[in-house]
């Protein structure tokens, strides 16, 4: 029986090392922080952002592992108020990052498609890209 404990711990902490290695490699590979380091001119302060990333990923799995409750109640609204602000500013501008990225990771394929020349089979990606959304939202919600 305690063996069988031990899996779970080791595979739910495996799972979590996955998860939050896939955010950070999502992240990386988008572009967010080396675009954030070339605006902000924080090229040298790049290692900060990663260790950031890898914190945030970290602290995340720990808050949806532990679940911990703040007593709002508590606290007083000095207090509580200006903490869920800067939270909402910094959910944010992740947010805006994020989708600038993206933004930006839509122009490049569009420019790759145009050099390629595979612009007159632009149709066929919109539709395998459709497809596969559409296979993989059935076999989420039925299986």
């Amino acid at each position: 029986m305690i063996l069988r404990y031990i899996l779970l711990v080791i595979l739910g902490i495996s799972a979590g090392t996955l998860v939050a290695g896939g955010v950070a490699a999502l992240l990386t590979s988008v572009g967010v922080v080396t675009r954030l380091a070339y605006h902000t001119g924080t090229s040298k302060k790049i290692v900060h952002y990663e260790n950031c990333i890898i914190a945030g990923s970290i602290i995340g799995n720990a808050v949806v592992i532990y679940e911990p409750r703040m007593n709002l109640q508590a606290m007083t609204p000095a207090v509580w108020i200006p903490l869920i602000a800067v939270m909402g500013i910094c959910m944010g501008i992740f947010v805006g990052c994020l989708a600038m990225s993206l933004a930006e990771s839509l122009d490049v394929s569009s420019i790759s498609f145009r050099r390629l020349e595979i612009s007159h089979y632009l149709w066929m990606v919109i539709l395998a890209v459709a497809i596969g959304k559409f296979a993989g939202n059935i076999l989420y919600f039925f299986f």
